[in-house]
């Protein structure tokens, strides 16, 4: 099956956290930004739910596909990259599969991060 650009209509950042130095001999972990991509995005369906807790996503809700062009200069991983896409950070639960094994396309599944806190909100008069 072909793949149209008109599919890729979402922008995603990819992000990594790496080890950096603190400057006092000790190191801190940071998020970095990798590269920003265009990617189909798709919601779980009624009957995927099933699909998903065999792979270890226990909240389908929070879950989407990710498909999205390979590109040779960055090794995808599911241990320390996540996405960022409509201002929600999503971590990568799957690996990174390469479609058809043509190096054309990777996908992959990712899980919204829930909120730590929610501060409260004053309505506008």
């Amino acid at each position: 099956m072909r793949r149209s650009a008109r599919w890729f209509n979402k922008r995603i950042e990819i992000w990594q956290s790496q080890s950096t130095s603190d400057g006092f001999g000790g190191a801190t972990m940071q998020d970095v930004k990798i590269t920003e991509a265009w990617a189909k995005i798709t919601t779980t369906s009624q009957n995927g739910g099933q699909e998903l807790s065999e792979i270890g996503i226990s909240d389908p809700t929070r879950s989407i596909k990710v498909m999205l062009r390979k590109r040779n200069d960055i090794d995808y991983n599911a241990v320390n990259q996540f996405i960022m896409y409509a201002g929600q950070r999503y971590e990568i639960k799957t690996e990174p599969t390469d479609l058809n094994f043509n190096h054309s396309f990777i996908e992959f599944w990712a899980t919204r991060t829930r909120s730590k806190n929610i501060s409260n909100i004053t309505p506008i008069n």
